[in-house]
């Protein structure tokens, strides 16, 4: 079993069962707790995933219940059953973000193509954007992560199902697929899981 399979086989029964949760732009940090899930230690029970809990940053309590997940949070979530850290920007306001996968992966990242051929488990996104100076400014694109849950290859009739929480799909689920999905340009970037999760690199003590 690889570290993908082992994190897909964690998030199981919470896919189709936790809802979207909206980052809004306005709170200026990545949660450590519900929604994103952004810290380095051992994944919670999956049932805590499921039914929420209260919001934290940095550990501290700031404030109202919450329930659901956002895009980064899946990664985070499969990271952290294989006990490897969140993607970092060595600033925790952001570590566990869109921002911080598509700079803490920027040396692997391919351009994405819907006709290249992408295995299991590879991570695709879209690129977090800022107005101006990065974290001065105001955000004008979020961004994007999701993960393919079986091989993409158009060539062989192959159109990969994509493991994502997203609004459009209700949250945490795989019910659309990668052509779908892309809707003719929306991801920027492919990222194969021998250089994101399925390697034995990046563990926390």
């Amino acid at each position: 079993m690889t570290n993908f399979d082992e994190g897909i086989e964690y998030l199981t029964t919470a896919i189709g069962n936790v809802p979207y949760w909206f980052w809004p732009p306005a709170l200026d940090f990545v949660p450590d707790g519900v929604g994103a899930y952004a810290i380095d230690e051992p994944a919670p029970d999956i049932e805590d995933v499921i039914n929420g809990g209260e919001v934290t940053v940095n550990g501290v309590p700031v404030g109202g219940f919450a329930r659901g997940i956002f895009c980064a949070g899946v990664v985070n979530l499969i990271r952290r059953v294989n006990r490897k850290i969140v993607p970092t920007l060595d600033d925790n306001r952001y570590d566990g973000g869109t921002w911080a996968c598509q700079n803490f992966w920027a040396p692997f990242m391919e351009e994405f193509n819907i006709n290249s051929v992408y295995p299991r488990g590879t991570l695709i996104g879209r690129y977090f954007q800022w107005a101006g100076d990065p974290g001065f400014s105001a955000v004008i694109d979020q961004g994007h992560v999701a993960v393919l849950w079986d091989e993409h290859n158009l060539a062989e009739q192959k159109n990969a199902w994509v493991v994502q929480s997203h609004p459009a799909v209700g949250g945490l689920d795989w019910n659309v697929h990668l052509v779908q999905s892309h809707d003719d340009g929306y991801y920027d970037y492919a990222v194969r899981p021998e250089y994101w999760i399925d390697h034995d690199k990046g563990d926390f003590d």
